[in-house]
């Protein structure tokens, strides 16, 4: 389900996200990760990585937090500052800036 929902992902992105996610996933690989550490990943973490590359192909197609927040995460209206929250844990889990 997680490699489907990854390869239809990886479809419907341009260019230059495939080749962005291909470069990181290079990156995990030549810092010697062990197989058997990748395999003990959390589902919840594999979420989180999954959704984080959506933040940031958006983010390199210029969308604004806002735009993120209610489309990608889904908080609108009153849920819009958890959606907040949210993006900001994202961004420090997985952003090579810090945010």
């Amino acid at each position: 389900e997680t490699r489907k929902r990854e390869a239809e992902a990886i479809l419907a992105a341009s260019e230059e996200q495939v080749e962005a996610k291909r470069e990181a996933l290079e990156a995990i690989y030549t810092n010697d990760l062990q197989p058997e550490a990748s395999a003990t990943i959390s589902e919840s973490d594999a979420s989180d990585l999954q959704l984080w590359w959506k933040v940031e192909a958006a983010q390199v197609e210029g969308k604004t937090a806002t735009w993120i927040i209610e489309n990608i995460l889904g908080k609108k209206g009153r849920k819009f500052s958890e959606g907040k929250k949210r993006l900001e844990e994202l961004l420090k889990k997985f952003s090579t800036e810090g945010g």
